[in-house]
């Protein structure tokens, strides 16, 4: 600080509000509680303060793209319907929604770009091997269930493990029901017997080829871990699984 600062305090740069500013025009002293004064090069948003020459990008925003670079955001889209097809269009920098689709069902598959939704499907028994498939799209009813069940556990809607429960009770087909098994919570592993599921399926959902002992318990348990670690995922286990998933967890299971 120089003398003249020491004896009458600091002149700041003033901002165009007649605000102070980030710096002191006799000493050069920062005031942290100062703006700065920003210049930015055409095209270039690396903003720099003419007084104490700090560097900071500074976007000028307009929804999702920057009106002085150009930068575009994943936020702030505004979203048009594109006529004659299911996609939504931002108006501002052209961007395809991934998430907004306009689609128009007959069933289970769209008719304007063949997306194919899990509701609706025309079952019936195939001509090749008897398997019931939608007629329309060709999944199997088995393949149907298990979806619905993924889809479900991702919503986590009220009574969602009761409809898992029913629901995985009638998939027959091995790859469908083992494909479900590791994100249900060990009482489901349980119940798959309870309800009288085929026991050599119940045993695979288990994460066993045989057996119902602890083993094949903790092995159940392994699996859910690790598709809460890989998912990020709430299980929604009760008190006695989470003293369960706890105790594994700490023994090193």
């Amino acid at each position: 600080m120089g003398l003249a600062c020491r004896i009458t305090g600091h002149k700041w740069y003033k901002l165009p509000d007649g605000k102070d500013g980030c710096t002191c025009s006799r000493c050069g002293e920062r005031n942290l509680f100062g703006g700065c004064d920003w210049h930015k090069e055409p095209g270039n948003c690396e903003a720099t303060c003419s007084w104490c020459g700090r560097k900071e990008v500074r976007h000028e925003w307009n929804g999702c793209t920057c009106t002085w670079c150009g930068a575009t955001s994943n936020y702030n889209h505004k979203w048009e319907h594109v006529s004659g097809t299911c996609d939504y269009k931002c108006s501002i920098c052209g961007a395809i929604s991934n998430d907004r689709k306009f689609h128009r069902f007959v069933g289970c598959t769209c008719t304007r770009c063949g997306t194919v939704r899990n509701k609706d499907h025309d079952f019936a028994p195939s001509e090749e091997d008897g398997t019931i498939r939608c007629t329309v799209c060709g999944i199997s009813i088995d393949e149907s269930r298990a979806q619905s069940v993924m889809e479900a556990f991702k919503e986590k809607p009220e009574g969602y493990w009761s409809f898992a429960y029913d629901l995985i009770k009638q998939i027959e087909d091995t790859a469908c029901i083992v494909s479900v098994a590791p994100l249900m919570p060990r009482q489901a592993f349980e119940r798959l017997g309870q309800l009288g599921a085929d026991e050599e399926l119940a045993a695979i959902a288990r994460g066993t080829a045989g057996g119902y002992g602890y083993e094949m318990r903790r092995e159940a348990r392994r699996n859910i871990r690790d598709a809460v670690l890989r998912e990020g995922i709430d299980v929604n286990m009760t008190e006695e699984e989470q003293r369960w998933y706890d105790y594994d967890i700490k023994s090193g299971m």
